[in-house]
């Protein structure tokens, strides 16, 4: 009888602890990835779920060196504090939208940035953010200067 209890006991304390690490992972996991929706000025809105790159390490890797992006993905660059924020294609393998973004609305659009062209892509404006996505996704979605958008 006693080794009934501790099964169930040990059972009962494995199980929690798989729950709690499940909710740990689900916790970093959500933290690492957001939904970014935009809303043009055709008063259409089209959403984006996006991995954040948050560190300086982060922001430096970036997309390089992946191979495909799907179709409503992309990354979301953030910056500390407002600033002229540059940027590159080193070592990017697929061709990207950049969106800047500064209080919520995109402030500056560069389309169709080359893979690994090192030419410096700038905001020219102040920005807090960057979302990268496929290029091409601007044009279609008729993303301009002015849209708003959130995350």
């Amino acid at each position: 009888m006693k080794k009934k209890v501790s099964k169930r006991i040990f059972g009962i304390l494995g199980l929690s602890i798989l729950i709690v690490c499940m909710g740990i992972l689900y916790g970093c996991l959500s933290q690492k990835w957001t939904r970014v929706i935009i809303k043009t000025r055709d008063n259409t809105s089209v959403s984006f779920f996006v991995e954040k790159a948050i560190t300086l390490s982060e922001r430096e890797q970036g997309l390089m060196h992946r191979k495909s992006l799907g179709s409503n993905k992309g990354m979301l660059f953030l910056f500390e504090r407002p600033q002229v924020v540059h940027m590159w294609m080193k070592d990017t393998l697929i061709p990207l939208d950049m969106v800047f973004i500064h209080k919520g609305k995109v402030v500056s659009i560069y389309q169709n940035a080359k893979p690994n062209d090192l030419r410096v892509i700038s905001s020219k404006v102040f920005a807090t953010a960057v979302l990268e996505i496929n290029a091409g996704m601007v044009k279609k979605h008729h993303i301009r200067v002015g849209d708003t958008i959130r995350f």
